[in-house]
């Protein structure tokens, strides 16, 4: 997919039916048509598959990330694709534990889950997967050709052979900055490799789409409040109109947005959740249930809600190493226990292990579209070293709330996040 010809993108869920500014019908999924409007304020451990556990291994990482003082953003699935071809070189319990926390009976499970994934991506337009293997050129290590063709020929990922000097952080950005179409420039800092790296293993997500029915930038955003977490008001632009979707339960209130239809003929969807009034979004995150997200797709009605729904672009860096290991696989950052001798091999007798989790995310959603990117690597080392008729309902998101991309055919999200507050617009 070239970037250039692909503008802004959202991850949503609009209308299933309605005609574009110049009064052309649009096609949408088939449904039922909304029979009355309804307006909202909207105020480690087995599966049976990968497909489940990824879905579960979102909501864990999201809300080991989240943080009720500054904005979320991650894609859970980079994150467990670039762990996914990491657990390819483990063995024994290192591996076991990295199973558990993907959620998968066997590597087997998670390589087709991941290869189907891979290939569904390409069809789309819309969505770019990238993987690759930056093997560190060291007389002492000897790389696991057979794990290292695995990798290729599942993961499609891109093998690099680099001697340690200056230039090979350098080397990697700019992998990542063309696989995120230029969108995260760098995952790594001067000084992040040193002689203890033995490899850094990569996926990059890329997401770019326009709205099925766009935002009319001289009619549908106007200003308007929103009440940052820590009592302070931001006024910002908001986007206005009307989608088709509406979901609620105990807890929150929803709606999510289409994107236009891939190539392919595959849909996304911008998914947006208002706890409701008596729910901080700190407790709403905290006793999210793993299947929320889930949960939510599946019960949509087919009521037109109004909406109000903020502009916003920014940015998150994480270190996982201790989040993960909280998760369940702590076994993989021990320098002294972690197995990964399935991927490479000290000569001198070191134990091999992840030194890091990097993982960066970038988004932007205006009246057009969204764009949204995600970057993850892990830094193997061999010594463990720390690298740095009812009445019409509507929905107003102006406090914060979570909003998730969702892939709509398997109704799992792609990226994940949380706005908590938003920047006064000069």
């Amino acid at each position: 997919m070239k970037h250039s010809a692909i503008p802004i993108l959202c991850a949503a869920f609009a209308a299933l039916s309605g005609c574009t500014a110049a009064g052309t019908p649009i096609q949408t999924p088939s449904s039922p048509e909304p029979s009355d409007i309804k307006v909202v304020n909207i105020d480690t451990h087995d599966v049976p598959n990968a497909e489940e556990g990824l879905a579960q291994f979102s909501t864990q990482l999201f809300k080991e990330c989240y943080k009720s003082d500054k904005n979320t953003l991650l894609s859970p699935f980079s994150v467990y694709a670039a762990l996914s071809m990491a657990a390819n070189g483990a063995k024994g319990q290192t591996q076991k534990e990295m199973l558990s926390v993907l959620g998968a009976p066997s590597i087997d499970d998670i390589n087709s889950s991941i290869a189907l994934k891979m290939e569904n991506a390409e069809q789309t337009g819309v969505l770019d997967i990238a993987n690759a293997l930056f093997v560190i050129k060291r007389s002492d290590i000897t790389m696991n050709e057979t794990t290292v063709n695995k990798l290729k020929n599942i993961y499609k990922a891109e093998i690099f052979h680099e001697i340690l000097d200056g230039n090979t952080e350098n080397k990697i950005n700019s992998w990542v900055n063309d696989k995120t179409h230029e969108m995260i420039p760098a995952v790594l800092t001067p000084g992040s490799l040193n002689e203890s790296t033995v490899s850094v293993i990569l996926n990059a997500i890329a997401f770019e789409s326009k709205w099925l029915e766009p935002f009319d930038p001289d009619y549908n955003v106007v200003p308007y409040d929103f009440h940052n977490l820590d009592g302070t008001v931001s006024n910002v632009d908001f986007l206005t109109g009307e989608v088709g979707h509406y979901m609620e339960n105990d807890r929150a209130k929803a709606f999510y947005k289409y994107y236009e239809p891939t190539k392919s003929g595959k849909y996304y969807a911008f998914l947006a959740i208002l706890p409701n009034d008596d729910i901080t979004i700190d407790d709403y995150v905290s006793t999210m249930p793993e299947n929320e997200i889930t949960n939510l797709l599946n019960s949509a009605s087919f009521d037109t809600v109004k909406i109000k729904l903020p502009k916003f672009s920014f940015d998150t860096d994480y270190r996982m190493k201790s989040m993960l290991g909280e998760m369940g696989m702590p076994t993989a950052f021990d320098a002294g226990s972690a197995d990964f001798t399935d991927l490479a091999v000290s000569n001198i007798g070191n134990n091999i292990s992840i030194g890091e989790v990097i993982h960066k995310a970038h988004i932007e959603l205006d009246e057009y579209g969204t764009k949204a990117a995600a970057v993850t690597a892990i830094i193997m080392t061999d010594n463990g070293a720390m690298i740095d008729p009812e009445p019409p309902k509507a929905i107003t998101l102006d406090r914060p709330f979570v909003f998730a991309i969702c892939d709509m055919d398997e109704k799992q999200p792609i990226f994940i996040g949380s706005i908590i507050k938003l920047d006064e617009q000069k």
